[in-house]
């Protein structure tokens, strides 16, 4: 069993013993993605492969995005320290292209994106006891004291007086 196979088993395991490990999908670093199988449910597992990487924190936006906007995003079925696990997307091309279509769905829901979204202020966003946090104006090191430099991510969307709509429970 390769290295990289056996780390996506461990971060598996650690949720359920209903898994399979399918194919690679992406591994360019600071991550590596793996087609899997969880509790019977196709899925994708996102991990780092050095410390640039934060699918964590990815995970976490991806869960405010679900919770707190109409835009679709995969459900995120597990998370860790340095991975998630997210169900599949079977709309998404395999090969990855885009066609105009698919370019001006992604714009609206770019859009749609910076409409529903709003935080306290500008800067950046870091994570607090699992919820996403605005760290007003800290920048690279130093977020706050409960937050490392891999916790941040850039926001810009302070002040917005838009009440971000949820989308339907599943």
């Amino acid at each position: 069993m390769k290295e990289d196979e056996r780390a996506v088993r461990e971060r598996l395991e650690s949720h359920t013993n209903d898994y399979e490990v399918g194919r690679k999908l992406h591994d360019v670093p600071p991550h590596a993605t793996h087609e899997v199988r969880m509790d019977g449910r196709r899925a994708v597992c996102k991990r780092a492969t050095s410390d640039e990487g934060d699918p964590a924190m990815e995970a976490r936006v991806m869960q405010h995005l679900e919770t707190n906007t109409s835009v679709p995003v995969p459900h995120v079925l597990a998370v860790g320290d340095d991975y998630f696990v997210a169900e599949w997307c079977d709309e998404v091309p395999a090969d990855g292209s885009v066609n105009e279509a698919g370019a001006r769905t992604m714009g609206a829901g770019l859009a749609t994106l910076h409409a529903e979204t709003t935080f306290e202020s500008y800067g950046f966003l870091g994570a607090r006891d699992g919820e996403l946090v605005s760290t007003r104006g800290n920048r690279g090191t130093g977020l706050s004291e409960t937050s490392s430099p891999t916790d941040a991510i850039s926001c810009g969307t302070a002040g917005s007086s838009r009440t971000p709509r949820r989308r339907p429970t599943r």
